[in-house]
């Protein structure tokens, strides 16, 4: 078989992911809808894999043909911005320890048929248990967001959402670490893949799943030694002790998601103590068994703190990898006054040497900010739902924090 390498991805081949509901996606950047009338959620990995219109998607790719479900990949390359597709095609050519140092040569060349046969990389999203309620999450990110909206189901927002999703809060709250409902997935995964290379693992807060842990304790030696974690955590939880207590993976990597330092990381990730979670970051750091990192969500209500974070990031030499909020919309770009906006892209460019690219690119940040074009509409929208953010907390004001923001 060839293909060809300006479409090629090893995603619909080798990758899997789970929703909340536990329906099944090859990644995180391809168009739901190529399965979304085919229920997944009781698929091994490989039944997926191996669905028709997975095998048409990898025929596509191969013989040169830009899907439409890759839009986003094609868009950044057009854009010369490295994709998606790009990094994993790289990252997975590079396990050379499966059958030789060029194996997916020697794999395809062999190949006539569309079908996967080995997963080597897998996201796994736990569950919505959290001890956290950030200002841009949802019920099926936090336990404690979904307890707030079924306690406020008469709220615009609330009612906004279920008037379009009338199932959303009935999804979410299956969506626990105690129905355990990714462990199916996961020991298919475990035991049915021998080359299986990467596990990453997502909540709600994975830390705090104990079964989880005690499941990655008790991995085989062999298994270990060839299997790479990435966790994405919020620090509530002594993170250099836990990865510590798992043995000797070949590689563990944890991103901490943070959204400012001091005030504002307690404002936006409410439930968060800064000097805990800064103490838990500085601890793996310094821990040779972790490739510790920051994940930033650039959103409206926290890119007036993103200089600090980009500066404590600095003197204490981590890595500083960014997103750019799309959910809630109200939360993006586009409700971002221009001067704001003008001084945002200015701390960009200074900060560029820091900004690792492995999350969201430079160029990526440069077009996400620029191209959004200011909403007046979605700005009253920001402002209603902060006000509905901050009810009941005991917090500081972001209007006190961030005062410039609220002039219009």
């Amino acid at each position: 078989m060839h293909n060809n390498k300006n479409t090629f991805c090893v995603a619909p081949w080798f990758q899997i992911k789970n929703g909340q509901d536990m329906s099944k996606e090859v990644c995180c950047a391809i168009s739901t809808e190529i399965t979304e009338h085919m229920p997944s959620q009781n698929m091994s990995s490989l039944e997926y894999l191996n669905t028709q219109p997975i095998r048409d998607l990898k025929k596509d790719l191969a013989n040169g043909v830009r899907s439409e479900h890759c839009r986003i990949c094609w868009l950044k390359e057009e854009n010369g911005i490295r994709s998606l597709r790009q990094d994993l095609n790289e990252l997975i050519s590079l396990q050379k320890d499966i059958n030789a140092a060029n194996w997916m040569d020697v794999y395809f060349n062999n190949k006539d048929d569309f079908n996967s046969d080995m997963v080597l990389s897998a996201d796994i999203k736990v569950g919505n248990t959290c001890n956290y309620a950030c200002v841009m999450c949802h019920p099926e990110d936090s336990s404690l967001i979904y307890a707030n909206w079924m306690a406020n189901l008469d709220h615009p927002i609330v009612q906004s959402v279920l008037e379009e999703d009338p199932e959303y809060l009935t999804r979410a709250k299956s969506f626990t670490f105690k129905n355990k409902q990714y462990i199916k997935y996961l020991d298919d995964i475990l035991e049915n893949n021998k080359h299986i290379k990467f596990l990453k693992f997502l909540g709600g807060e994975p830390f705090l799943d104990k079964f989880l842990i005690d499941k990655l304790r008790q991995l085989p030696a062999s298994t270990k030694s060839k299997l790479s974690l990435l966790f994405v955590t919020n620090a509530s939880k002594d993170v250099s002790e836990i990865i510590d207590s798992l043995g000797d993976f070949k590689y563990v990597q944890c991103s901490v998601s943070l959204e400012g330092i001091g005030e504002v990381q307690e404002w936006a990730r409410y439930g968060s103590n800064w000097q805990e979670v800064e103490q838990h970051v500085l601890k793996a750091v310094s821990n040779p068994r972790i490739d510790m990192s920051i994940l930033y969500t650039f959103q409206t209500a926290t890119v007036l703190g993103f200089r600090d974070l980009a500066t404590w990031c600095r003197n204490n030499n981590i890595k500083l990898r960014t997103n750019i909020v799309n959910n809630p919309v109200y939360l993006g770009m586009k409700t971002l006054p221009d001067h704001i906006k003008k001084d945002l892209l200015k701390d960009i460019e200074i900060n560029r040497n820091i900004i690792d690219n492995t999350e969201t690119t430079y160029e990526d940040l440069l077009v996400g900010v620029n191209d959004s074009k200011f909403d007046q509409d979605l700005r009253d929208d920001f402002f209603e739902y902060i006000e509905w953010y901050e009810t009941d907390k005991n917090i500081k004001k972001l209007e006190n924090i961030f005062p410039e923001l609220f002039v219009e």
